[in-house]
C-alpha cells in the first residue's frame, strides 16, 4: 500500500530505494501488533538506522517506541516524535468500499435530512453517554451496531450495513466521530471524504499538523457530549460551507495523491525539531513497555495514587536517561564510540 502511495502522489516529489544506506527515510509500516514489540526491537535495521527509521501505525495498542505517525497518537506525548496520521494504510477488508468509491459530489448537491448521525459500536464511555442522550430533535439518528465487525477479513454480509452506513452519513450534516478503543476514528477520515462535516469528540486525540481544522471540523469535548444538539444547532447555517472545507482537507492532505507527502513532511519536521537522540531513548524502551502493560491497571487506581506512580515512573526515566548521558560522555571522552 505504501508504495502504491508513492506511485500514485502528486506532486512527484520522492522516489523508493532499495539501500537503506541511501535513504533519508525509513518507514516501518504494518509490523505484528505484540505488545511486547519483539519484532520491533530485533529488526535487523538497528541499531545501525536507527536515527532515521520511522514507525507508521495504524493500531490503537501501541507503546509507542519508535518516532512516526500514529493513527492514534494523543496529545503531549513523546517530545514532539509522534504525530497523527489517517488509516490509509488500513487493510482493505477494514474499509467500506462505498466510502472508498465516494466520486466526490459536492455538499452544494446534498440536501441532507438529518442533522447529524452516528453509528458505531459501544467500545469507549464517551460513546456510551452519546446512545444514553435523549436528543429533541427528530432528525439525529444514533445507532449502536456493535454486533457488525468491521475488522473481519470475512466480506460475507457486510455489504448491506455498509451501503446503508455510508447512505446515512450522506443524509447528513454533521457526522459525530467520538473515539474509540484509540483516541481517533475511522469515521473522522470518512466524514472528511464524503463531504461532511466530523464532529470530533476526543480529548486526547491529536489533531494531524497541517490541515485548518477550524474550517472543516468541529471539536466538542468529552464532557460536553450532553450539548451535542446545542452545538450542532450553532454550526447548522454553516453546514455547507463547512461540508466543502471537510472534503477540501481530504483532497489536500489525506487522498491517495496527496498522503504519502504528508507522510513524508510530517517525519521530516519530526526529524529536524528532534532534540533526544533516538539511541539514547531506545534504552527506555523496557520500561515504556513495562508502563504501557501496567496503564489498564493504573485507571482502576485512585486518581493521586496514580498520579503519582505516573510521576515517578517518569522521574525515574528521567534519572536513567541522565545516566546515560552521563556514560555517553565519558565514552566520548575516552575516545570510545557508540557503534
Amino acid at each position: 500500500m505504501l508504495r502504491h502511495l508513492l506511485e500514485v502522489s502528486r506532486p512527484r516529489l520522492h522516489e523508493m530505494v532499495s539501500d537503506p544506506d541511501e535513504a533519508d527515510f525509513i518507514f516501518l509500516s504494518n509490523l505484528p501488533i505484540n505488545v511486547d514489540q519483539q519484532e520491533l526491537r530485533r529488526h535487523w535495521l538497528f541499531p545501525k538506522y536507527l536515527k532515521k527509521t520511522f514507525a507508521l501505525w495504524d493500531a490503537w495498542n501501541t507503546p509507542f517506541l519508535l518516532p512516526g505517525i500514529y493513527v492514534n497518537a494523543v496529545r503531549g506525548r513523546g517530545l514532539g516524535r509522534f504525530r497523527t496520521g489517517s488509516y490509509a494504510l488500513h487493510h482493505v477488508d477494514f474499509k467500506n468500499p462505498y466510502v472508498e468509491t465516494f466520486d466526490a459530489r459536492g455538499p452544494g448537491e446534498r440536501e441532507p435530512d438529518l442533522l447529524c448521525s452516528f453509528l458505531g459500536r459501544n467500545c469507549h464511555p464517551c460513546r456510551e453517554r452519546i446512545f444514553r442522550t435523549q436528543f429533541e430533535r427528530q432528525d439525529i439518528l444514533i445507532e449502536d451496531t456493535s454486533r457488525f465487525d468491521a475488522f473481519s477479513h470475512d466480506s460475507k454480509g457486510k455489504a448491506v450495513d455498509q451501503r446503508r452506513y455510508a447512505e446515512i452519513c450522506l443524509r447528513s450534516k454533521f457526522i459525530l466521530c467520538p473515539r474509540g478503543v484509540g483516541a481517533s476514528s475511522i469515521r473522522l477520515f470518512e466524514a472528511l471524504k464524503l463531504g461532511v462535516v466530523p464532529v470530533i469528540i476526543s480529548d486526547e486525540w491529536s489533531p494531524c499538523v497541517g490541515p485548518d481544522w477550524k474550517r472543516g471540523a468541529i471539536f466538542v469535548r468529552e464532557a460536553d457530549v450532553g450539548r451535542l444538539e446545542e452545538v450542532l444547532i450553532t454550526y447548522e447555517p454553516r453546514w455547507r460551507e463547512m461540508g466543502a472545507a471537510a472534503r477540501q482537507i481530504h483532497d489536500t492532505y489525506f487522498s491517495e495523491r496527496a498522503y504519502f507527502n504528508f507522510l513524508v513532511a510530517n517525519v521530516a519536521t519530526i526529524a529536524r525539531r528532534r532534540v533526544v537522540p533516538e539511541r539514547l531513548l531506545s534504552w527506555l524502551w523496557p520500561l515504556k513497555i513495562s508502563m504501557y502493560k501496567k496503564r489498564t491497571r493504573l485507571a482502576a487506581v485512585p486518581l493521586r495514587q496514580r498520579a503519582a506512580a505516573i510521576l515517578g515512573a517518569k522521574l525515574f526515566a528521567l534519572a536513567l536517561m541522565c545516566d546515560r548521558a552521563n556514560e555517553l560522555a565519558s565514552m566520548c571522552a575516552v575516545g570510545g564510540t557508540i557503534g
